[in-house]
């Protein structure tokens, strides 16, 4: 889908800290909107969930510079910030959008009222313990996270397996070697990083939401296991 256009919203007169609101059933349904978890990753992970697709910027980083958004999404990327009620999000938008990004948005009500619409959250309800893929190290960890997000994606390609065009197993390699950022070896923050990622694009592929969450939640408690 593109990612330029306005971001649809449910009040056009609706503002807190000036920037208006999306919906969660809005953000559910058009997959063009990029989500930007504006918690840090212990508050995201702690129990209340998160969205499936959603990337984490931390509040903190985009109140001191806004513009490093800027090196993930071009700047007319429709974007909804999620905190866990509303109000951080809310509170942010005016200096997301001072950075450039006019289609910044405040997701209503937060994770909260995601959560409240019946709509999949991952890091809510632990995965079964048989499902979760038992890796020895490290080292091991992006050929499982290969093989995972390929059977999903040719289950949900249909007949056109590859994201864009690209190989999906080369894809996850690509990434991962970017959020090593130079280092020898993945770390599990850059895991993460690369989980979240991977999540991003089957999002925009159209992936069922209640496949990626499975997905993370399996990935996440196979990368906790292993990191220890």
């Amino acid at each position: 889908m593109s990612t330029s256009g306005p971001v649809r919203h449910d009040d056009a007169g609706a503002r807190s800290g000036g920037g208006l609101h999306v919906s969660p059933e809005t953000v559910a349904s058009d997959r063009s909107i990029r989500i930007v978890d504006i918690r840090g990753r212990a508050e995201r992970s702690a129990g209340i969930g998160y969205i499936p697709g959603s990337r984490v910027f931390p509040a903190d980083v985009l109140r001191a510079d806004a513009t490093i958004l800027g090196d993930t999404y071009p700047k007319d990327t429709p974007i909804a910030l999620v905190c866990q009620s509303g109000r951080r999000s809310a509170e942010l938008c005016p200096h997301v959008q001072a950075a450039g990004f006019a289609n910044v948005r405040s997701l209503t009500g937060g994770i909260l009222a995601w959560r409240a619409a019946g709509l999949p959250a991952c890091a809510v309800d632990p995965p079964d313990p048989t499902n979760i893929p038992v890796i020895p190290d490290l080292s091991r960890f992006p050929r499982v996270l290969v093989a995972c997000f390929l059977a999903s994606t040719v289950e949900h390609a249909g007949a056109d397996p590859t994201w864009d065009g690209r190989d999906p197993v080369q894809t996850v390699r690509d990434i991962l070697t970017e959020e090593q950022r130079g280092a020898p070896a993945p770390s599990p923050a850059a895991l993460e990083r690369t989980l979240d990622r991977l999540a991003e694009m089957a999002r925009l592929r159209g992936f069922p939401l209640d496949v990626i969450r499975t997905n993370l939640d399996l990935m996440s408690a196979a990368l906790r296991n292993v990191a220890g």
